[in-house]
């Protein structure tokens, strides 16, 4: 099983404004158009810098729920990191240990799951690895 990293994901208040300071301190491009969740309550926006195909996907809550209370109980910041696997159920399974993970359609339209346990107190979410950054505008 090859585990790639895919992106960091980090919890934020207000969307528009991580973009924004991203973009213009750090030069770091949105890719795509937000996306709205709306069964898992949360908004998205992943940026890319240069052409390194290196993501931080912004996720934030829209009402309540467990990012909600991240939020409220941590603040913003990193909330966890994201590894692409060719076969979404077979690595959860291995990796899972023992336990049942929920795979829901998550960003991108990739099916995505959560560990149930944290590595060295980092989350750690596993999605599909194609395709690589399907509905953004057509970028490939």
């Amino acid at each position: 099983m090859t585990l790639t990293l895919d992106h960091v994901g980090v919890v934020v208040g207000d969307l528009e404004e991580a973009t924004r300071r991203f973009a213009v301190e750090f030069g770091w491009s949105p890719i795509g158009s937000p996306e709205r969740l709306d069964g898992l309550g949360v908004r998205l926006a992943y940026l890319r810098h240069g052409t390194d195909g290196t993501l931080v996907q912004f996720v934030c809550p829209i009402g309540p729920g467990p990012l909600q209370e991240h939020l409220e109980t941590h603040g913003e910041g990193l909330h966890h990191l994201c590894f692409a696997v060719e076969d979404i159920r077979a690595a959860a399974t291995a990796l899972a240990f023992g336990a049942e993970v929920p795979i829901v359609r998550g960003g991108r339209g990739r099916l995505a799951c959560f560990l149930p346990r944290p590595t060295a107190g980092i989350r750690i979410e596993l999605t599909e690895a194609s395709p690589s950054f399907g509905g953004f505008d057509g970028e490939a």
